[in-house]
């Protein structure tokens, strides 16, 4: 078996070092054959959202070379990806399709769970709606982390790095919709608000923050406090998705010091000499190549593992790496007694409910079953890059705490989210019916979700096989608060269409969701049989100072040459949408990597 050397890896992987041979070739995206002719590169890392962030920034210096070892293919071209209204009709071929134990919360469903399995990770694949959560989560984590660096303020410049402003497509002033203080101009990745507007709706979404207490008008929620109802930001810049690969990876595939290799699954980190009696090394990774081949690659300084919340737990539990009893119980070896790698899954629960509108030819239940308008939209999108294809499934978010006489403080001792100016849940706007298309009708649907949930999961090993999709447990609803909190969400919204401008537009509640939010038996068995994931899931490889996987520097505990950089590092889950937070850790990580190299 031919083991190139490298000097360092990170999971998917990625491989970089001052002084190696140069990898040339025809083609931006290398076939993992060429790296057989390396014979020293310093990096591994996987193209997911913050490994393209990481493969981007560490082969900004010449002298370091990175290889990108991606499981998935490249989909920057794809018009399913690339045209945002498209997110939601995204291929099966780019998800890797995991699925849930059987949720007992849930009625025993077994959950649909996706996962980008693409360049560019789920920042490829996901709904693109931006959001940072409060200053409050961040400065939760610098202190569980014990690290100062990890703090909302410290970060500030990460943020403004990683993204550049962009105005709406249909050419309106944004003035009112961000506040540009919060915002970077000449980062990699594109954010700014919707381009296109439905004012029949949009107007009326908007309205009812002057008109409910509870949905008071919020400038920017990317500000570091969340709280109210406003427009929401989504990566998007010229009408076109922008994911990692999009941002950090395409400019740059000319770059003679970074190559990717598709189609290359990672599965175990592997021992290695160590220089310290103090702890075990492991800069060797193995994978399979498309060909069905197992190789490994060797890096000289360390590997660094970015394979997201499932993808990185999963590796280091392959390699032996995690709960000893847990992994001798597959069938694996134990190698490094660490017991929270898989442990401490979080994920924001959601669920949809919807109604019956006044006939409106403009929300997206037309466009969605009228194949001439599609072939005009299309069309015009191609031509312009404008018209209802550049914006995501919604215009609007709201972020609202439970009132202070909520029912659900009875089902907790303390408030999980990070403080006074964090959310408990979230509600979006949608303009249209998220479910199945219907054949007639006008429809608007909310989707509301948990942002501080307090119920956990896990992830485990099925079998010894590294190429076995893992056990995934998430837990839904194990915690009362949880379903306490969507309960409330559920009757804010209802709340929210009954409002002035709302109140003549809705017909009525569209089955199966509940027409009496105060009928608790009905609430509880729709919530049960409907809510599911909203794909936000962090926290299996926990950065704490005492305790947890990874300290505040990344680097897995116990081990040396061995980081993990990715959301799975984050202890709590952010009260956002968690594509920034892969970007944030992304771009720090980077630096961190820098650091230790100099």
């Amino acid at each position: 078996m031919i083991q190139p050397r490298f000097t360092s890896l990170f999971a998917a992987v990625l491989l970089a070092s001052p002084h190696l041979h140069q990898l040339h070739s025809t083609s931006p995206l290398q076939t993992y054959h060429l790296i057989l002719h390396l014979t020293t590169l310093s990096l591994a890392v996987r193209g997911g959202t913050a490994g393209s962030v990481l493969a981007n920034r560490l082969s900004e210096d010449s002298k370091t070379s990175v290889l990108v070892l991606e499981a998935g293919n490249d989909a920057i071209n794809d018009p399913t990806i690339v045209i945002p209204f498209n997110c939601l009709r995204i291929s099966y071929a780019y998800n890797w399709n995991y699925t849930t134990t059987a949720q007992p919360a849930l009625g025993n469903r077994v959950i649909d769970f996706p996962r980008g399995r693409v360049l560019g990770g789920s920042s490829t694949v996901n709904g693109m709606w931006y959001s940072r959560g409060s200053a409050e989560d961040w400065d939760r984590y610098a202190r569980v982390s014990g690290d100062a660096g990890w703090s909302w303020k410290s970060l500030q410049p990460y943020i403004k790095k990683g993204e550049h402003w962009v105005s709406p497509a249909d050419g309106r002033s944004d003035a009112n919709e961000y506040d540009p203080a919060y915002h970077g101009t000449s980062g990699p990745v594109a954010v700014g608000p919707p381009g296109y507007k439905f004012p029949e709706f949009d107007d009326r979404v908007i309205s009812v923050s002057k008109e409910l207490d509870e949905f008071p008008y919020s400038q920017d929620a990317n500000d570091g406090t969340p709280l109210g109802l406003g427009s929401l930001h989504l990566t998007v810049g010229n009408g076109m998705r922008s994911s990692a690969a999009h941002a950090h990876l395409q400019p740059y595939y000319s770059r003679s010091n970074m190559h990717i290799v598709i189609n290359s699954h990672v599965s175990r980190v592997l021992e290695t000499e160590s220089t310290s009696s103090k702890a075990k090394a492991f800069r060797k990774v193995e994978f399979k190549g498309a060909d069905g081949v197992i190789r490994t690659v060797e890096a000289k300084r360390e590997v660094i593992l970015s394979g997201g919340t499932i993808g990185s737990p999963h590796v280091l539990l392959n390699s032996g790496i995690g709960p000893a009893a847990d992994i001798e119980a597959a069938g694996v070896e134990s190698v490094l007694d660490l017991p929270e790698v898989g442990a401490n899954l979080i994920d924001h629960v959601r669920t949809i409910v919807a109604w019956k509108v006044q006939d409106n030819p403009n929300t997206f239940d037309n466009i969605n079953r009228n194949t001439t308008l599609q072939a005009q939209l299309i069309a015009e999108w191609n031509a312009t890059r404008t018209g209802p294809l550049v914006d995501s499934f919604g215009n609007h978010w709201s972020f609202n705490r439970l009132a202070a006489d909520s029912a659900a403080w009875a089902f907790i001792d303390e408030d999980p989210a990070a403080g006074p100016n964090t959310p408990h849940f979230e509600i979006g706007f949608h303009n249209g019916y998220l479910g199945a298309p219907q054949a007639t009708g006008s429809y608007f649907s909310a989707t509301l979700r948990t942002v501080v949930p307090a119920s956990k999961g896990t992830v485990k090993l099925a079998s010894s096989d590294p190429f076995t999709a893992p056990v995934i447990d998430p837990g839904y609803f194990s915690h009362p608060f949880d379903i306490a909190v969507v309960t409330e969400a559920m009757k804010s919204i209802y709340r929210f269409v009954q409002a002035p401008s709302f109140k003549d537009y809705i017909i009525e509640p569209f089955a199966p969701s509940p027409t009496d939010v105060n009928n608790a038996t009905y609430v509880e068995a729709y919530l049960r049989g409907s809510a599911g994931t909203s794909a936000h899931v962090v926290g299996t490889n926990a950065m704490r100072k005492d305790g947890g996987v990874v300290g505040a520097d990344l680097r897995v505990k116990g081990t040396e040459g061995l980081r993990v950089i990715d959301v799975s590092v984050l202890p709590y889950i952010p009260s956002a949408h968690t594509v920034a937070a892969a970007y944030i850790v992304g771009e720090r990580g980077a630096d961190l990597v820098k650091s230790a190299s100099n």
